[in-house]
């Protein structure tokens, strides 16, 4: 990871599953620039708060517009009949608003994402010990 974000820089997200709240969710994203973060923020800030602009404009950073590429690039969430579910603004709006926030905040940089599991179910344990010594 990297401080500096390139354009078209991409990195690998995961949110674990919240029992009875959401299941997991794997996924590609661009990391949001802060103007781009500002710009949907700027409907909470408003006294009083504009939630619905806000939701309006954080669910266009994620899917993009004709003008601005999509934050969200990749993601295995899946409808109750298994399909994969296409990312678009619509879409993007349905999601359970627990995982959406969870996303919300790991595409701006607030929140880390969750340790992915390995093979065995159990989350992947960096050894940034041994990591530093090679």
């Amino acid at each position: 990871m990297s401080d500096f974000i390139d354009d078209g820089y991409t990195e690998e997200g995961y949110i674990k599953a919240d029992e009875g709240v959401h299941g997991a969710l794997e996924f590609t994203y661009r990391p949001m620039l802060p103007g781009q973060r500002d710009k949907a923020m700027q409907h909470l800030r408003r006294e009083p708060a504009d939630y619905a602009a806000f939701h309006e404009a954080a669910r266009k950073a994620l899917a993009g517009t004709k003008d601005t590429p999509a934050r969200l690039v990749s993601w295995n969430l899946k409808d109750r009949d298994e399909r994969p579910v296409p990312i678009t603004e619509a879409n993007v709006g349905r999601i359970r608003a627990r995982l959406f926030d969870k996303l919300w905040f790991i595409l701006i940089g607030e929140l880390a994402s969750d340790p992915k599991p390995g093979a065995d179910g159990q989350p992947v344990k960096s050894d940034v010990e041994g990591d530093g010594k090679n």
